[in-house]
This record gives structure tokens, sequence and C-alpha cells, in this order.
């Protein structure tokens, strides 16, 4: 049986994904039950195929016990391997640049049981999907190579014309790592429409459903073109109308109120929140 192709995840290399796996964001614990066709009960790990560019790996996909009473969880889903296992030494050389890094701090004996965090200089991460094949999920890898060939070139594209790339099969001259790019903030799109139901998630409103076909659509809340942050929890999904109010009128996002304040003193709140603030 068949499952639909959708974004899971992003996550920054640190040591752990290096190393030993990764765990899963809350909000999209239910596309991971879709790929797999049931919710894992706790304690509960399955055998799982993870798909790098052309070489196929085995993981674990597992619901971690632990005492929900004391911790304030619902679930922990994580991806796990071992250090010496085939997908982490694939990790491993793919973020070379990273792997250096924590070798070189690791020398440092102050930093040796420390968790360290890549220097802002390095920017390198990975994207889980999910495949239409059942157990099976792919590994994209961005490194930092090809962030630095984007960022060189980006500043070329206006901020609304990026999105309506996202949007649309709107076609554009080609800008190293920009297709990638595209078709990553495509499936973030598509994954948190499903998530919010197609509705917007500042008026709650389901746009175009009476006439059988919603419209929605995506907002980078730092402007992808400055920030090259394409994090789902830069991504807010909104109604046509207010996506062109913001680019209009550039009101502050306040993210500890989860409100937009624009320059005449209107202020706008977000109604329906599952992944900003999480």
């Amino acid at each position: 049986m068949n499952t639909e192709n959708f974004f899971i995840m992003k996550k920054n290399v640190d040591q752990s994904l290096l190393n030993d796996g990764f765990t899963i964001p809350l909000p999209f614990h239910s596309f991971i039950d879709s790929a797999i066709g049931k919710k894992l009960e706790i304690g509960e790990k399955i055998t799982i195929k993870i798909q790098i560019d052309d070489k196929c790996f085995e993981a674990k996909l597992v619901n971690q016990p632990f005492d929900r009473k004391k911790f304030n969880h619902v679930e922990i889903y994580q991806i796990r391997y071992s250090s010496k296992s085939p997908i982490a030494q694939n990790l491993k050389d793919i973020f070379s640049e990273s792997m250096s890094f924590f070798n070189e701090q690791k020398q440092i004996p102050e930093n040796y049981r420390k968790q360290l965090k890549l220097p802002e200089n390095i920017n390198e991460y990975i994207v889980l999907n999910s495949t239409n094949e059942r157990n099976c999920f792919t590994i994209e890898c961005f490194t930092n190579k090809e962030h630095s060939s984007l960022q060189k070139n980006i500043n070329e594209i206006s901020e609304s014309t990026f999105e309506n790339m996202t949007d649309s099969s709107a076609t554009i001259k080609y800008l190293p790592g920009l297709k990638k790019i595209r078709v990553l903030n495509s499936n973030i799109l598509k994954s948190l429409k499903r998530l919010y139901d197609d509705r917007c998630q500042i008026t709650g409103e389901k746009i175009g459903s009476q006439y059988g076909e919603c419209v929605i659509e995506a907002h980078h809340i730092d402007y992808f073109t400055k920030s090259l942050n394409n994090d789902p929890t830069n991504i807010i999904i909104v109604s046509p109308n207010f996506h062109r109010i913001i680019h209009k009128n550039n009101p502050e996002f306040i993210r500890e109120k989860l409100e937009f304040r624009f320059p005449n003193g209107y202020v706008e709140k977000v109604k329906l929140d599952k992944h900003l603030n999480v």
C-alpha cells in the first residue's frame, strides 16, 4: 500500500545526527504514522529504510519509553542508528566540513563532553521526507558549499518572486542551488497546508473550499532572500489577501505573542498555531 510523499522535518547538523540519530518534531508525528501505516506503541521500534541520493540504508524508528507523568511530553519519536553504521558514515562523509569542526573542537579539553553547535559560517542541514513506499523515507542533504553558493546569488531575486516560484510552477533563470531550495520549500508548503487543513493561520478560514479547491500560500516571516531561513518555524500559512497585505506593509512579527504589528499600530494575532512555537 502506497503512502503520500511529504516533508517531515528539517534538522541542522549536530553531533547526534552524525552519530546516533535525531528526534521527530511532535507536530509531524501524524506524517510518520501515515508513512508506516500505524501509530507506534510506547517502546515499540520498527526497521525503516532511508534513501540518501542513490544509496539505501536501514535505521530504527522508535517511540521512546519514558515516564509520561514525570516529563511534559506526549510522545518522542526518534530515528536511531549507531555511530559506526553505514548511514552514520555516509552522513559524516557528506557533511565533512561539520565533521572536521566537531573533531577539532573535541581536541580542546573543556569541549570534550559538550554538545557543540556549528558556528554561523557553517550552514549544513538535512531534510527528512516520506516516500510513496511504506516504511521508506528520504534524507536530502544541504551542505555549506551549496548554502554559500546560493547566498551569493539569491539577492538577484525579490522575495515576492521567490515565493511565487515556491507556490507555483513559475520558471525563472537558473541560479546555483535554487532549484533544490525551491523544491524543498514547495514540499514544506504542501506539508504545512495539510497540517492546517488548508486554513489560514491568521483567520482560520478555508478560502475557496465552497468551489472545490482551496487557495492558501506560504510566507517567510524573515524574508528568505535575506535570511536564507527555510525552517518551518520561519514559515506561516496565510490567505492570498493577507499575504499581499504583509508584503505591502512589512509588519513586525512578535513571536512570543504570535502577532503581526503593523506600522499604523494595528495588531493581527495568529489564530492557529501547531508549529511556530514548538
